[in-house]
């Protein structure tokens, strides 16, 4: 489309911040219209499944319901949910007030945490608004550290990725960025990036303590796949692609500086100057672990075809004296196969077809 049909659809469709907050409440009432009024300060997931009385996932639902009853009912936790049996629960021959009884009396002295990831409550479960209530997910926590919630993670592979929220002491929400999960099961790192990043220091609490934070969390994450082309490995197979093809070796000067010397079959370069251009262009790995993932590109290949070498000694062509000496450098020559680019797929712009242009606003 064209630049001004491109701008008079956004400016037909753009919401402010608080009509985008208003649709998402009002999506998230809708859901919970005809819930029973005990939950409005528990599990979102347990309002749901109350609209109905269930035969299926009872078991599920009463282990959850006893979590939440012990947290609002201290007193008279047994009693409750004992009527939470008769209230939400189909009896029958099994499920009746003497089973629910039995269950109770094994809970006596237990103090266990909402099942998040389970099924039953995974398929009705609203992260955003159960991390807000007073006996939702985050009463589980019973430290003084801040908030933390709506973990993000970006499944690049091998290393994800970690986004999630800090709710500081003066009622600030302030996203932080992980770049590595020994960021997050590290209390000490922890600390040190929402120190970094959000301006809060929390205290240092005993083991187990920092455990139940981080389950707690990992109760609010949500897995998002990184778009195509954006992962480390498609970046550096991007550039070492661009990085073979744009730079040619004219002599031997000019390979020993980074350019490139290719035959019908290898690509040759000094590896030290290819990662200072990925460094150049903001590549964070280090060069041990870079020339280990160029490897592993190439693992899914026929065993038969070529695969990359590294830290060799490379002759630049020629009867000059001077490139009868081999290249030697700290980290030597890489020689990459030029087959594996032969392959890959350019950029395609994708044109999609209408009959009106009026359509697409």
């Amino acid at each position: 489309m064209s630049l001004e049909l491109f701008l008079n659809c956004i400016e037909l469709n753009k919401q402010t911040p608080e009509q985008l907050k208003e649709i998402s409440d009002n999506i998230i009432r809708k859901e919970l219209t005809g819930g029973a009024d005990e939950f409005k300060d528990g599990p979102p997931c347990l309002e749901v499944l109350s609209k109905e009385k269930m035969t299926d996932g009872r078991d599920r639902f009463l282990y959850n319901y006893m979590v939440f009853a012990k947290k609002k009912y201290p007193d008279n936790w047994g009693k409750m949910v004992l009527k939470a049996g008769r209230d939400y629960f189909e009896f029958d021959e099994i499920w009746t007030d003497k089973y629910i009884e039995t269950k109770i009396k094994h809970w006596e002295k237990q103090e266990k945490g909402y099942k998040c990831h389970e099924e039953l409550l995974a398929s009705v479960c609203i992260k955003s608004e159960c991390v807000k209530r007073k006996f939702g997910i985050m009463s589980d926590r019973k430290i003084s550290w801040p908030r933390l919630s709506n973990l993000i993670k970006i499944d690049f592979k091998p290393d994800p990725e970690y986004y999630f929220d800090v709710e500081r002491d003066d009622g600030e929400t302030v996203t932080v960025h992980a770049k590595d999960v020994n960021r997050i099961k590290d209390q000490q790192e922890l600390r040190g990036l929402m120190m970094a990043q959000a301006d809060e220091l929390p205290p240092v609490v005993k083991g187990q303590e920092f455990y139940e934070i981080i389950k707690s969390l990992l109760a609010t994450q949500d897995t998002v796949q990184p778009a195509p082309g954006t992962t480390p490995m498609d970046i550096l197979k991007k550039h070492l692609k661009y990085y073979i093809h744009s730079t040619n070796a004219t002599s031997y000067n000019s390979f020993k500086s980074g350019n490139v010397l290719k035959d019908e079959t290898f690509a040759y370069f000094v590896y030290d100057e290819f990662y200072n251009d990925l460094k150049d262009n903001d590549w964070k790995k280090d060069s041990s672990r870079t020339s280990y993932m160029i490897i592993k590109m190439f693992e899914k290949e026929d065993e038969n075809l070529p695969k990359p070498e590294f830290d060799l000694k490379k002759r630049f062509p020629g009867t000059n004296k001077k490139t009868n000496k081999p290249y030697s450098g700290i980290n030597g020559c890489a020689k990459i196969p030029l087959y594996f680019f032969e392959d890959m797929e350019e950029d395609v712009i994708e044109i999609a077809e209408y009959e009106n242009k009026e359509d697409i606003v």
